[in-house]
């Protein structure tokens, strides 16, 4: 009886032991759970927001609106001195004076100048009609001109119409020839008929020399010897006149403007970007220094230049 008793006595008192443990074990659980789902006071300021709380919760977006970007407004041109802003050309600096060449005491009729075009590949000027003024008072004007020379002849006068790249270089002097004309990439061929001061440019294509290779050695040496844009005389061609220089003699009758014209009329580049004029007028210009100011057709500003 007594051993049963002690018995009891154990049971209970395990029984009590894990009572208390999971009393114990409960409250933390509790206690757990209610500072997870519950946080503390936290002074204003200093609140930090639950880690398992979207950081967007609560807040209400508002659509972004797209703000127009802002426009800058260009630079507005400076005048000249003594200019104002409603004395400017619609093309203010897009065409500019160049290539200067003062007359001198001696020679008052060599004087030049280019007057060169700067736009976009869709814009044109025609500037005919344009002047150059100094300081002294002189003015010269651009005068009209024929772009081409085809085989039986010169195009009609008409205005200089110039594109991006294209320039006038004047002349004071007066031309071997009464024509003012565009130049092309044959037109070096008239520098042995007419003395030109300055030469045109000797820019004329070369032949291919596939085409020349069943000539004679003869032939073939002279024609290698020919420089750029030149024609043969009548002397040199009848140094091939035997029945072999058949083809050779053929050759040598293409080798001037009309042969080049012919063969190149239709090439994208047959044209030049410039056009050359002759005034034979003497430029009233200062033969130290000057301002030349260039004018449109209307009168208005398109650049001056200093020297």
């Amino acid at each position: 009886m007594k051993k049963l008793i002690i018995f009891l006595v154990i049971i209970l008192v395990l029984l009590g032991l894990v009572f208390s443990v999971g009393r114990e074990l409960k409250g933390k659980i509790v206690f757990r759970d209610i500072f997870k789902l519950t946080p503390l006071y936290v002074p204003p300021g200093t609140q930090q927001q639950p880690t398992n709380v979207p950081l967007n919760a609560g807040v209400v977006q508002t659509p972004k609106q797209d703000v127009p970007p802002k426009i800058q407004e260009p630079p507005k041109p400076v005048p000249p001195d003594g200019f104002s802003i409603n004395d400017l050309s619609p093309y203010y600096k897009k065409v500019a004076i160049t290539g200067v060449v003062r007359p001198s005491y001696s020679s008052p009729r060599r004087g030049q100048f280019t007057i060169r075009f700067s736009g976009t590949n869709e814009e044109s000027v025609d500037v005919t009609g344009w002047k150059v003024r100094g300081n002294r008072g002189g003015e010269v004007y651009i005068p009209q001109a024929s772009e081409d020379f085809g085989i039986s002849g010169w195009t009609p006068n008409g205005n200089i119409v110039l594109r991006n790249g294209n320039y006038v270089t004047v002349y004071s002097a007066k031309g071997p020839i009464e024509k003012n004309f565009r130049l092309n990439k044959c037109i070096g061929y008239l520098n042995n008929t007419y003395s030109f001061n300055p030469k045109l440019p000797t820019s004329c294509p070369s032949f291919d020399r596939k085409e020349i290779i069943t000539f004679s050695g003869a032939c073939q040496n002279f024609l290698g010897r020919m420089g750029g844009c030149k024609e043969p005389t009548a002397a040199e061609k009848n140094m091939f006149t035997g029945p072999a220089d058949t083809a050779c003699r053929a050759f040598l009758d293409t080798l001037n403007y009309g042969g080049c014209y012919r063969a190149h009329r239709s090439d994208k580049d047959f044209f030049s970007n410039e056009w050359r004029v002759w005034l034979n007028a003497e430029m009233f210009f200062d033969t130290e220094h000057d301002r030349l100011i260039l004018y449109d057709k209307n009168g208005k500003v398109v650049n001056e230049y200093i020297y």
